[in-house]
């Protein structure tokens, strides 16, 4: 068993801590209560992924339209009065006409730092507005680690990311809609050991702006651009690089209201990388797609592309929806999606992965039901999922290469049978428990687990100052034979000052091997994490 002596003497303290908190007194006049901040969730910093659509470039979409979606608003703040000097007192516009109201908008401010073990070092700050005609939110993050499962620092066994997220939108004109996301991240990842060299450096650059005009009520146009960057860099004496860039442009027109819409939509995507044979790639495609609600509740779409890859590929899409009551929703689905891999989120999700000379276009043909009910005034949900998945040129991931330090990929054909079952209850108001279990039978690519079971029970009681999350996971493979269990909670002081303490993956220095997130690489395991979150 792992050296662990100091893990109950830390927790004592943790608890103590905790337990003395509450009983600080509140003050006697609350200020206005502002609802809570939106949760700020740091990227996973170790090789463990689920094989998922958003790995590739998908370019036929299932009905959704782009969308900003803006942290809620929170309790708006009366401004302090400062005053100009005279010469700025003159406006250099014209004078606004009679009776004109200006628009009031609020800019509110989020800080958090954190520290644990593990040398950990937490923290973020945002900066976000809220208008009618502009909102905006701009976060820049910071999280480090060093000594995954006890090993000493400067060892290999580390990670740190640092992140500046924003996004915002403007109404241009009352039909007219500007919406803009952008991504700068840098990753270092240990490669504990196994390799001559440090770390992988990762480091990702996106894009993307969307202009949206309606025409009337049921006729809108959207044009749309984004960019992709990504680069890793092994760190050490024979430094290696390696990148790709990738765009995408989009035209698409839409009409409908209540009853229906139907879609015409125009792309173009390409772009260039390391391992690249020829000076780069492009895919164009047409797509024609719609839905159509006969009856309250009834809806039936369907959408189908023509594209050309290594041939003329034709991808679609046809689902059924049926709400025969309330609580019961079923839908049938069957689709054909053809796609283009993206290196820099295969680098992100998986890790190392090796470029192959020739752009790779994972197709997926499958056909699904989902069936979802609702009982006990909504209190309890239960959802059903089946699926089988045929799957061409499908990305297996092949042992680590030591010498080339990367991990080989191979092109397969798969079937897979994917059932999931999930649900949720709420014991008491604030009190939520909730379970997924996902199989895949049949051949599994990339990180796919045979079996994975989550978790979670949440308590946060109404008007009280604290609460708390325990979650678990399980899934097969190598030095899973105990689950990830992360246990934490919360207090609230004042009414913008939270503080929290997380015991992650509590399990970890108990099991028989080191915890493995996929050969030859070990996850971070046990780790103390207290923080603090203030708004203002």
């Amino acid at each position: 068993m792992k050296n662990i002596h100091w893990i109950p003497r830390f927790l004592g303290i943790a608890v103590l801590l905790f337990g003395v908190l509450p009983n600080v007194p509140a003050q006697t006049e609350q200020p206005a209560p502002v609802p809570e901040s939106p949760e700020v969730l740091f990227p996973t910093m170790v090789l463990e992924a689920e094989a998922r659509e958003d790995l590739f470039f998908v370019p036929l979409p299932l009905f959704a339209e782009p969308r900003l979606e803006l942290p809620s608003p929170l309790q708006e703040v009366e401004p302090s009065l400062t005053f100009p000097p005279d010469f700025l007192s003159v406006s250099i516009l014209p004078p606004e006409p009679a009776g004109t109201v200006r628009e009031r908008t609020s800019l509110y401010t989020e800080g958090t730092l954190g520290v644990g073990t593990m040398a950990s070092l937490a923290g973020s700050l945002s900066l976000f507005q809220r208008g009618e005609s502009s909102k905006f939110n701009l976060k820049f993050s910071h999280q480090s680690r060093d000594g995954y499962q006890f090993h000493k620092p400067g060892n290999g066994y580390f990670d740190r990311q640092d992140q500046m997220v924003g996004e915002g939108g403007w109404k241009l004109s009352p039909r007219t809609a500007l919406e803009t996301e952008g991504n700068i991240e840098e990753r270092e990842i240990g490669l504990q050991g196994a390799s001559p060299s440090y770390s992988n450096l990762y480091r990702f650059v996106d894009g993307k702006g969307t202009v949206t005009h309606h025409f009337s009520d049921d006729f809108r146009f959207s044009t749309e651009m984004g960019i992709h960057y990504a680069s890793r860099l092994l760190t050490g004496s024979m430094p290696q690089d390696r990148s790709e860039t990738l765009a995408k442009t989009l035209l698409r027109a839409v009409y409908g209201g209540d009853k229906g819409f139907i879609a015409l939509q125009g792309s173009l995507y390409g772009g260039t990388y390391s391992g690249l044979s020829k000076e780069g790639f492009s895919v164009g495609e047409g797509t024609l797609e719609g839905e159509w609600n006969p009856l309250s509740r009834l809806s039936i779409g369907a959408g189908i592309g023509f594209l050309w890859v290594d041939r003329l590929e034709a991808p679609f899409h046809v689902e059924f929806r049926v709400k025969p009551q309330e609580e019961l929703l079923f839908t049938l689905q069957g689709k054909y999606t053809v796609g283009t891999a993206s290196y820099g989120n295969l680098w992100k999700e998986v890790g190392p992965v090796a470029q192959s000379d020739t752009p790779i276009h994972p197709k997926t043909f499958s056909v699904g039901f989902r069936g979802e009910a609702k009982g006990m005034e909504n209190r309890a949900s239960f959802a059903l999922q089946g699926e089988w998945q045929r799957r061409y040129s499908a990305l297996l991931l092949l042992p680590y290469d030591v010498n080339n330090e990367l991990f080989p990929l191979q092109e397969a054909s798969l079937s897979t049978y994917k059932v999931q079952v999930e649900g949720s209850y709420i014991f008491f108001p604030g009190i939520l428990g909730s379970f997924r279990w996902i199989g895949l039978l049949g051949d599994r690519a990339l990180l796919e687990k045979q079996h994975t079971v989550e978790g979670t029970l949440r308590i946060a009681p109404e008007k009280r100052s604290f609460g708390g999350t325990l979650s678990g996971t399980w899934a097969t493979g190598p030095g899973s034979d105990l689950p990830i269990l992360t246990i934490g909670g919360y207090y609230r002081p004042r009414e913008n000052v939270e503080i929290s303490l997380t015991l992650e993956d509590i399990l970890s220095p108990y099991g028989k091997e080191d915890r493995v997130s996929v050969e030859p690489f070990i996850t971070p395991g046990f780790r103390v994490l207290l923080k603090t979150t203030v708004t203002f």
